[in-house]
């Protein structure tokens, strides 16, 4: 796993956890992805405004390749078969990290959620 220096935990971090508390921070997701050792934090926003990781705000064009760090594991193809608001049939999405065999996606509603595999298709690994 990639590490990064987190000025919230003075210490290096999951790049995953950076790129997730920047989208927060930028309101690109809800911070309901976030734990709560980093919702308890009372500023965690403003700290990660002001990192000195940040770049310029052109990252918020792609959030998840942030830092040169984040390498995407694969792209899969929802299949359809519940009726979901949020994904779209036949639609690729790309897999940002597996937990519990689950896939963590960006879904439509440019939220990070956990969706389960049996709704997907694998269409492309990454290297």
């Amino acid at each position: 796993m990639d590490t990064i220096f987190c000025p919230l935990f003075k210490k290096e971090v999951d790049v995953i956890w950076c790129i997730e508390i920047t989208d927060v921070a930028n309101g690109l997701i809800k911070k309901r992805v976030l734990p709560d050792c980093i919702l308890r934090i009372k500023n965690f926003k403003e700290i990660c405004r002001n990192c000195p990781n940040r770049e310029d705000d052109s990252d918020a064009i792609n959030p998840f390749w942030r830092h040169g760090h984040y390498k995407l594991l694969m792209c899969i193809k929802y299949n359809g078969h519940l009726d979901n608001v949020h994904l779209t049939k036949n639609k690729l999405y790309e897999v940002i990290r597996l937990e519990g065999g689950w896939f963590r996606i960006l879904n439509d509603a440019g939220e990070v959620e956990k969706y389960p595999p049996f709704l997907f298709e694998v269409y492309n690994f990454f290297d």
